[in-house]
């Protein structure tokens, strides 16, 4: 089986979300649809009604398959799946922290993606919450885990990505200076995750294009600090650390930054 030939887009504008194959579970691509890219089409690999096991796990990494591809209809299913086998992961002594810190990478994109997909609701901002904690399990049982986090989230490809990679870093530079108690570095794991959910609301054309922007342009895209501390404030109750850091992430210490022009202590250690 093959999916539609088209121009080249991103595999999310074709109808898949990427799966890194060594960075996740095998359990976590059980009962899905799973998909092998080989241009210019999207190769069906093996049907939902097929068991995925250890072996084509391991003959798929064999074959220096980087990543295989879900529809993006059944998001919510991996979501899941992938979230329920981090908590044994993460407190399993058996496995290594470089692959600890791989499969927890793969998971906080995988809700990142869900985060920056559509204007999330309360259930989904509080999975944020919810996965938050498993960074700071790691971060707390694995002195070393800073180092191996930070190689792994060295890229910036889209928001996505990039969320995942300022909550993972938060929390562990958080704890790396001090910072101990515990529901604060969930909040600041949280709002790491959280603070760029204002951009669902700017067009994609402006967020993604190279061209020079316009005054009205550049301040459209500026507005997505206020619109995404007003749309988390309108879906659930939030701290005031995850407002401190919505708000706050663009202000600079020289005070050149958005939208407050805030400057040296007035921008808060969060912001």
């Amino acid at each position: 089986d093959s999916i539609r030939t088209t121009e080249r887009k991103s595999c999310v504008q074709e109808g898949f979300l990427p799966v890194p194959i060594s960075s996740v579970p095998p359990e976590s691509l059980c009962g899905l649809e799973i998909f092998i890219y080989t241009a210019p089409t999207y190769n069906l690999y093996k049907s939902s009604d097929l068991e995925f096991g250890v072996k084509d796990y391991q003959r798929l990494l064999n074959a220096g398959t980087q990543y295989v591809y879900i529809e993006t209809k059944n998001h919510q299913k991996y979501y899941d799946a992938i979230e329920n086998t981090l908590a044994a992961i993460v407190n399993d002594k058996s496995i290594a922290i470089e692959r600890k810190c791989e499969i927890l990478y793969a998971t906080t994109l995988a809700l990142a993606n869900e985060l920056t997909a559509t204007p999330p609701e309360a259930k989904t901002i509080s999975k944020a919450h919810k996965h938050t904690q498993h960074t700071i399990n790691l971060v707390l049982k694995n002195p070393n885990s800073f180092g191996h986090l930070f190689n792994i989230s060295n890229h910036d490809f889209f928001t996505a990505t990039h969320a995942s990679n300022v909550s993972i870093m938060m929390v562990s530079f958080a704890h790396k200076i001090g910072i101990r108690d515990l529901d604060l570095l969930n909040e600041i794991g949280t709002g790491g995750l959280l603070h760029d959910v204002g951009k669902i609301f700017v067009p994609k054309e402006l967020l993604n294009t190279s061209e020079t922007l316009t005054t009205d342009e550049y301040e459209l895209i500026q507005s997505h600090v206020a619109k995404g501390v007003e749309h988390l404030a309108s879906k659930t109750e939030i701290s005031e650390v995850v407002v401190k850091i919505v708000s706050e992430h663009h202000e600079k210490l020289d005070g050149s930054g958005y939208p407050n022009k805030l400057k040296d202590d007035d921008i808060s250690i969060y912001g």
